[in-house]
């Protein structure tokens, strides 16, 4: 099929056309490569089991009160908010807000409180010498969390470097999982499955959403209404198109290619 698609882009006259082709054949090359060197991509390659752990209590978790960060200049001040038991919260907000710090020492906190109870998910490795990639390390790390005891989850960024098949795969774990999850995430998709309560972080100071007027915020402030229905497509798509290579159903394929080539 690539071949074929190379010939014809070769052969054309038609300049958009064979544009079009070689970005298609490129696309194709990119995927085939992927899967023979990654064959544990199949939609069942990723099954993420957070630990087993008791149903939520509603018991209070952490209480923070007059919450405030500095660095060279004042980030955070005032913040108070709750978490109890069996809580999904993700902290949004733009790039320097200190959601990663606040995080950082809500984890202390609850480690200190609960040894042994905490696992923390970190896009920073101390380990100089380590010399797997960004989504190798995030992997590795999410096979540890699932092979802890685990009752409340510290995420920074968890679907990071994924490929969609492991951020379906996580946001079904962290949505089936019955014990807390903290999060920073810059996913508009994660945090909207995932979470139960959205703790926005904007002007020095936390204010807690709903999901539900978090998504109406960001259509409004960001994006055109149908960004997030698009997305979905185009995830769908992906796979779609991976397991159509997978099958080597290579017509098929390229079909959908041609009919989705917009996307």
């Amino acid at each position: 099929l690539v071949e074929k698609m190379r010939k014809e882009a070769t052969e054309t006259t038609d300049s958009k056309k064979g544009k079009q082709l070689r970005a298609r054949s490129s696309y194709l090359d990119r995927i085939i490569a992927m899967r023979e060197d990654y064959p544990f991509l199949e939609t069942d390659r990723y099954d993420f089991s957070f630990p087993e752990t008791e149903e939520a209590s509603d018991d209070m978790l952490i209480t923070i009160n007059d919450y405030s960060l500095s660095f060279d200049r004042e980030i955070l001040k005032d913040v108070n908010f709750e978490v109890r038991r069996g809580d999904k919260l993700a902290f949004v907000g733009a790039n320097g807000t200190g959601k990663t710090s606040l995080l950082k020492d809500v984890y202390s906190m609850l480690a200190e409180r609960m040894p042994g109870e905490v696992q923390m998910f970190s896009q920073i490795y101390d380990d100089a010498e380590d010399t797997l990639s960004g989504g190798e390390r995030n992997l590795r790390q999410l096979e540890e969390i699932c092979e802890s005891s685990a009752s409340v989850l510290i995420l920074d960024e968890p679907t990071s470097h994924l490929d969609i098949y492991a951020q379906a795969a996580l946001e079904r774990a962290i949505k089936s999982y019955k014990g807390t999850v903290l999060m920073v995430s810059h996913d508009f998709f994660t945090v909207t499955g995932c979470a139960d309560r959205i703790m926005l972080l904007e002007n020095g100071s936390l204010r807690e959403q709903s999901p539900r007027a978090y998504r109406k915020s960001i259509y409004k402030k960001y994006f055109d209404s149908d960004i997030f229905e698009a997305e979905r497509i185009r995830k769908e798509t992906e796979m779609r198109l991976n397991a159509l290579i997978s099958d080597r159903k290579y017509d098929d394929a390229r079909a959908l290619l041609s009919r989705t080539e917009n996307l």
